[in-house]
């Protein structure tokens, strides 16, 4: 076998011997390339973070700036004070007018009307005749008690004698048995003979007695066959025509009188002012269908006790009504002069109502917040009746807002304050307070 020297000889000519392949040079471009693009990027997002972080920084430190500005100062806050009023302000209060007297007459006796003599709006004087009733039956009832009256009497008479006639014959055995002419049996017999005519005799004093109430107690019967005013008024309902059945036990009246030259006015005052109504206080009377009219009546008495379910006191006012210018029944408005009282008043923007309560936001002498829990009166719109909790002499705080937090410091100001029912009730402008 022979083997092939494929080696190339060195010593021909010609022919060169290849040599080992020489590495490359290594670029640095696109290195540097990618390297200046990254540090291209870098500042790119950095001017982009440096512009985007310098508002922010400006925002940031005006609002530290603004923070520490406005705990370095106080906040401004308004304020007024309590007051009263002038004068003690007048309670205007709804009634109801009723008569003075009113009642129903009904019949006391059974028959038919036999005529009447009034009928509605009539005016009748007290004992007037109204009407009268037809009782044939209580008739003969009361002839019958009085026969039997007299038939007791004479029965009385009866046993008078027979009492009389007992006596003597009760003398007459006595003086013979005394002399033994008669046995003792015949003595007991006309003894007991006496004590029987006795009985008798009470009896029939005892029958009269009976008799005799029961023919007065149809002679008062039969005086109702006359009906009768028992006051002086005006007939405001009939309810009989001639010859209807009229019966004693009916439910339904004859007649309906009321007094109207004088007038009971009922008004319910609130426990808040209950205690500014006396008796014989005056009180003004104020009805819509005579705006132009005013009826001044007093207070005759009140109830005395305040009504648990409405917490209020029945009062009634007295008015003349002689005129006949107001009805029973009308609703009207009742004025009593002075009987409101002078409450202590604050303008109801200075209420803080919520879970802790009601409160009020007063500026102590040292400018410091304080909330002070209060008790509310009556509401008179704008201004608010305070019944415990302010003497009347704080500075209180016009609109409180949710960051005047307790003992915080504030900056009052006090412009004059004129509420509404001040100027409705032509009073006084609040009071205020000099700054401490």
């Amino acid at each position: 076998m022979t083997t092939v020297n494929l080696t190339p000889d060195q010593t021909l000519p010609g022919v060169s011997v290849p040599s080992e392949h020489p590495r490359p040079a290594r670029s640095w471009k696109p290195l540097f390339a990618v390297f200046g693009l990254l540090v291209l990027c870098g500042a790119v997002l950095g001017g982009l973070f440096t512009v985007g972080r310098r508002p922010r920084q400006e925002q940031r430190t005006t609002l530290y700036a603004e923070t520490a500005e406005a705990i370095a100062s106080r906040p401004r806050v308004q304020i007024s004070v309590p007051f009263r009023r002038d004068k003690p302000a007048d309670l205007t209060l709804p009634g109801e007018i009723r008569a003075f007297q009113d009642t129903n007459i009904f019949a006391r006796t059974d028959g038919y009307v036999k005529r009447y003599l009034v009928d509605i709006g009539d005016k009748v004087e007290a004992g007037a005749l109204l009407a009268e009733i037809d009782t044939p039956e209580l008739d003969q009832e009361l002839k019958q008690a009085q026969a039997l009256l007299a038939q007791s009497k004479a029965n009385r008479q009866l046993a008078e004698s027979r009492l009389e006639l007992a006596g003597l014959t009760l003398r007459r055995s006595q003086q013979l048995n005394s002399r033994g002419a008669e046995t003792r049996q015949v003595l007991d017999e006309f003894t007991a003979e006496f004590k029987v005519a006795e009985a008798t005799l009470l009896t029939a004093a005892a029958d009269i007695e009976a008799k005799a109430a029961s023919a007065n107690r149809l002679a008062e019967l039969q005086k109702f066959q006359k009906v009768f005013a028992p006051f002086r008024g005006v007939i405001t309902e009939r309810n009989i025509d001639t010859g209807a059945l009229i019966s004693s036990g009916s439910s339904q009246p004859l007649y309906r009188i009321a007094q109207t030259d004088k007038l009971k006015v009922y008004v319910n005052v609130p426990q808040a002012n209950a205690i500014g109504i006396k008796a014989g206080q005056h009180a003004e009377v104020l009805v819509r269908e005579q705006a132009n009219r005013k009826f001044v009546g007093n207070v005759t008495r009140t109830s005395g006790a305040i009504e648990t379910r409405s917490r209020t006191l029945l009062t009634e006012v007295v008015l003349p009504n002689e005129k006949g210018e107001l009805y029973a029944g009308m609703y009207v408005r009742v004025r009593f002069d002075e009987a409101g009282g002078r409450p202590l008043l604050i303008p109801a923007t200075t209420l803080v109502i919520n879970t802790l309560g009601t409160r009020v936001a007063i500026v102590g002498p040292d400018d410091a917040l304080h909330y002070q829990e209060v008790q509310l009166g009556r509401d008179y719109g704008q201004d608010v009746e305070i019944l415990q909790g302010l003497s009347g002499t704080e500075r209180l705080i016009q609109n409180p807002t949710e960051n005047l937090v307790e003992g915080v410091k504030v900056e009052p100001t006090e412009p004059a304050l004129k509420t509404a029912a001040l100027i409705g009730a032509g009073a006084i402008a609040a009071k205020t307070t000099a700054r401490q």
